[in-house]
């Protein structure tokens, strides 16, 4: 589905309903912000979702999946888009990718391990959502997909995540010589071989609403 952006004030903005995970293709002549808002009502607030400077590149090409659908989605760019693209998931939300296996996302409480810890730094790269207060704000964000944190912003993301979410069969690379692996295998392989049982579980309410 093509999307189009207008120009309100001197940003490009664009809004759509999204029934399932979905792509998002972007391309611009120059960089600029470029944030993803969404709300889980047609009436309600919108939430920021996603992007920042950092991610200012010309061309996007992101996917993105949530835990309840619909979601009303809009797109903010702080340059003018020459193109741009919605492709839909027709399989439905997220866990219905590569694996073929059903969805198995649960809830994680981090709040036990120590800031710089191996387990902590796992389940929040292996996370499909963390739940943090970065910068005054709480946030629910991927924030290891799209752009890879470095020194001081890394230890401060690891330090402000309170909670995450994981769907144990999702495939990614997650280390270079190990090849494709879902979720759970990366989380139990070595050097980590963390035991999975043992980190505590809490519901999805209890995921949206635990304070951070």
């Amino acid at each position: 589905m093509e999307l189009t952006f207008e120009k309100v004030g001197n940003q490009y903005v664009a809004e759509f309903e999204a029934p399932s995970d979905f792509n998002l293709h972007i391309e611009r002549n120059n960089t600029g912000v470029l944030e993803v808002h969404q709300r889980g009502s047609a009436e309600g607030a919108y939430d920021f979702a996603w992007g920042t400077g950092v991610n200012g590149r010309k061309v996007i090409d992101y996917d993105f999946g949530a835990l309840v659908y619909p979601k009303w989605i809009k797109v903010v760019s702080g340059s003018e888009v020459i193109s741009a693209s919605v492709n839909f998931n027709e399989g439905g939300g997220s866990g219905s990718g590569e694996s073929g296996d059903a969805s198995t996302i649960e809830y994680f409480d981090i709040r036990a391990y120590d800031t710089t810890s191996m387990e902590r730094s796992a389940l929040i790269c292996g996370a499909i959502y963390s739940k943090m207060k970065f910068d005054g704000k709480t946030l629910i964000a991927p924030i290891f997909q799209g752009y890879t944190p470095s020194g001081a912003d890394m230890i401060k993301l690891l330090g402000s995540v309170e909670a995450v979410s994981i769907d144990l069969n999702i495939k990614g690379i997650f280390s270079v010589d190990k090849g494709l692996q879902t979720v759970a295998e990366f989380l139990q392989a070595e050097p980590m071989n963390m035991d999975l049982s043992s980190v505590p579980r809490i519901s999805k309410e209890q995921f949206y609403n635990i304070e951070v």
